[in-house]
This record gives C-alpha cells, structure tokens and sequence, in this order.
C-alpha cells in the first residue's frame, strides 16, 4: 500500500513538475526518504525477531503471544497413537547421545519425544548449548518425514528439576510466562506436542498447580489448534511416578492425551533405600516380601483404578540391564542380597548393545517367573544381573494387550542393537487384531486406591481447573 502510495504521488508530482516549485519538490522527495528509511527499518526489525524465533531465540523474549503463531502448516493427518497403529510405541530421545535415528526406527515409531529443553526459573527454554540445538532441529526435520510419526519435546532439568518447576508452575505469572514459550517452541519447530517431565511433584500444592498448568496449556494448544486450522488438536503427555501420592491425580487425565508411569526405575544398585535388592528394573510383578508392590501390575492397577482410562497409560521401559557385585549365595536365585560397604552396593548398568559385546552370557540367562525378566547369576564371582531381551518384552506387550494398556515407551532408543532387536519386539504392540476398548478396565479397584490420601478441597481455593471435586 506504502509503495502505491508514493508512486501515485510520483506519477502525480512528474504531470504537475511545471507548476511545483522547488521548494515543494524538495520537501517532497525529502518525506519519501523518510518514508523509505522507516519501512527499511522495521522490515529489519521484523526479519531479526522472525529469525530468533526460527532458530530457537524465542526465550530471549520472555512471554510470547501464541496469536502470532497462527502460520502453522499443518498438512499431516494423524491420529492420536499415531497413525495406523492402535497402541502407542513412544521412543524418549536424549540429545545427550550422538547417535542419529534411523528409517528403520522412526518408522516403528508412533511418538518421538526429544529432550531435554531446560526450564529456567523465569519460565523461559533454553537449550543446554548450541551443539544439542542443532541436534534437535536435525532431529525433527528428520522426523517430519514420517506423516504418522508425532513428535513432540519434553522437559527435564536431571534429577534435581523438583525445586524449578516447583517454583515455575507455581507461580501464576512465571507459569504463564511458561506456557507462552511453550507455545513458541511448538510453532517455531512445528512439533506436535509437549511431554512434562516433572520429578516428583511432591505436596498438595505441586499436585494442584501440576493439573493446573495442564489445563491452561491445553486451552492455549486447543486456541491454536483451531486458528492454524490443524487436523489433529496437539498432544500433551506427562511422566508420573511408579506409585500415585493422591487420589486428585484422577483430574490430570482430563487434559492430558496420555501418561507414561516411571516403571524403569523398581530396582537398582543405586538407591538409597533397597540398594541391596537385585531385581530387574521393569518386574512384571513380584511376591518380594517388603518390595511385594514394586511392580508394573501394581503401578498399572492403581493408575488404570485412579483415571478409569487405562488406554491412557503407557508402560516405560529400557534396553538394558543392572548388576550388583559381592551378591550373597543363596538357594532362591529369582530375588537375591548384596553385600553392603560403607552404606554403599558396587553395582551398575549396562545398555542392551553393550551387553550383547561384554562378559555376560546373556545368551544362557535363567528366567525369573515372578518378575518375567531374565537374569545371570554367577555364582564364582559373586555377581547378578537382571536385563530386558525380547522375551521380556514380549511379556510386556502381551501384559498391555490383555489389560487395555495404551502403550509402552522407551526411554533412551539409543540402548538398543543395530539390528533394533528390541525394539522389533514391540511390534506386536500394532497388531490388526487388537480392538482399542478406551472403557475396558480389568482390574479390581476396591482396594487398589482406597489407601491413596484425598486432598482437601481446599488447596484448591481460587485456582481450581474444572473437573476437581
């Protein structure tokens, strides 16, 4: 409109040149130089602010408006597993790794979350550095080729993110301030979705504000969903611990599209407490005195009893296995103790890839029926080992089919062989067959919860999302 302008009144000024005197034509070309100079100017403006929200400068802005993110183009049909596969297989991508993801598993994949983005106590995200950004950007390009691959981002500071988002979601301001470059991540790197990766919300406070920023995130994805004319609305998912603190977890399911229970971590060298215990880190189930309840079943009931969704829930395992050293000798080898210095087990972990190339015979593993894991136990060295391989695996998926579980992710995709052993294990997990029955509950719930603390309704004053009661 601008450069109609002036070239009307330049068409105007060469008919009338005679009858304008100098003055006026000075004055004339003067204001188009301005004019000029100031459209320069802000379409300079415009190209720097456009090229850091591209390329991952949007937390340098603080809070952004999702109105400007409306330019999405969406193309992709997708449904909410992900295509054509009525289960969910979700890979968790760390960009820790180096290692590039192949056609061969983006395309056995349904979901791919990357992380980490870190969460700055302003609500702002960043990336650790510039070699994990340009990472993730190969990484969703590459992903983007794949129509029914939904890809989405995840948070997670380590293990010590608790104090952070603690601080982030609970405050009003920074929460929104969050949420807003939620927002922009999603519509700068076209991704599909975000997964909260919060390690534990622990308080009555934390668990409310939690469901909260779920809520608000899910009407700020809905608004642009409809404004970028999307197909399929974005997904939000979340990581949950193995056990619920709270009945009032039920409300989350409201707006979240599914939840991964933290069903990786039951057994290990490392623990303050239980350190002592060998065990696989993914029991199917277990009859281990004190550690009866630390299992996938039990997770599975309380979760499934909790949310009445169980096709909302997905088992999370990894392509790997733990050992402990200075194990004691014992009649049962299924559930075995180490030997305890100086209140620390000598132990570790090993990736599957890894452990196929190492001492452990893993090809002559023993079966534990309990837990419907393998394990090695050599008894001349005094060690014990407890793996997923495909048969395990296979259990697993079989244990999702039966009770209407969701899905099964896997953390760090990495872990596995070059032949993708594993994950080859999880196809099943797509069968034709299955029959997706979002109701079906086959759990019995009377005791499974009825232990679970109901918080009072009143730590909900002033900023309850709706369906808590």
């Amino acid at each position: 409109m601008e450069k109609a302008e002036n070239n009307e009144l330049l068409q105007g000024s060469q008919k009338n040149f005679r009858s304008v005197n100098y003055e006026n034509l000075v004055s004339r070309k003067n204001r188009s130089f301005v004019c000029f100079c100031l459209g320069f100017l802000v379409s300079t403006i415009l190209a720097l602010i456009s090229y850091g929200v591209v390329h991952g400068m949007f937390p340098w802005f603080g809070v952004m408006d999702d109105s400007k993110y409306s330019w999405i183009d969406e193309t992709r049909s997708k449904s909410e597993t992900g295509g054509k596969c009525q289960k969910r297989i979700v890979a968790y991508h760390d960009l820790f790794t180096h290692e590039k993801l192949t056609e061969n598993q983006l395309s056995k994949l349904t979901h791919l979350i990357i992380l980490p983005l870190h969460v700055q106590e302003t609500g702002i995200l960043v990336f650790e550095n510039d070699e994990k950004k340009g990472r993730f950007e190969k990484l969703v390009s590459e992903a983007r080729k794949y129509p029914d691959l939904v890809t989405m981002f995840s948070i997670n500071n380590g293990y010590d993110n608790h104090e952070t988002l603690s601080k982030v979601i609970g405050n009003s301001e920074v929460r929104r301030s969050f949420i807003e470059n939620v927002i922009a991540a999603i519509s700068a790197y076209h991704l599909d979705g975000m997964d909260v990766y919060w390690r534990w919300p622990q308080t009555d406070n934390d668990i409310s504000n939690l469901i909260l920023f779920c809520k608000e995130l899910r009407e700020k994805l809905s608004a642009l969903a409809i404004r970028s004319r999307r197909k399929m609305s974005f997904v939000i998912s979340a990581i949950l611990h193995h056990h619920p603190v709270s009945a009032n977890f039920q409300s989350i399911f409201d707006y979240v599209d599914f939840v991964t229970i933290e069903t990786r971590n039951y057994y290990a060298p490392w623990f303050e407490e239980f350190q002592h215990l060998t065990g696989p880190a993914t029991p199917l189930s277990s009859l281990y005195g004190e550690r009866r309840d630390e299992n996938v079943d039990k997770s599975m009931t309380e979760y499934s009893c909790l949310g009445k969704q169980p096709s909302k829930l997905n088992i999370l395992v990894e392509f790997a296995g733990r050992y402990w050293e200075n194990v004691i000798k014992s009649d049962s080898t299924w559930w075995m103790e180490s030997e305890v210095a100086n209140g620390v087990t000598s132990g570790g972990w090993m990736p599957w890839w890894k452990l196929k190339r190492s001492e452990w015979n893993i090809s002559s593993a023993s079966w534990n029926n309990d837990s419907k894991t393998p394990y090695v136990w050599n008894p001349m060295e005094r060690k014990y080992l407890a793996f997923e391989n495909e048969r395990s695996l296979e259990e697993k998926v079989k244990y999702a089919m039966d009770h209407n579980i969701g899905g099964i992710a896997v953390w760090r995709i990495d872990h596995d062989d070059e032949q993708r052993t594993m994950l080859n294990s999880l196809s099943n997990l797509c069968s034709q067959s299955y029959r997706n029955n979002a109701s079906s509950l086959s759990y019995y719930c009377e005791s499974a919860i009825s232990q679970l603390p109901q918080l009072e309704p009143s730590i909900f004053k002033n900023n309850a999302p709706s369906g808590i009661h």
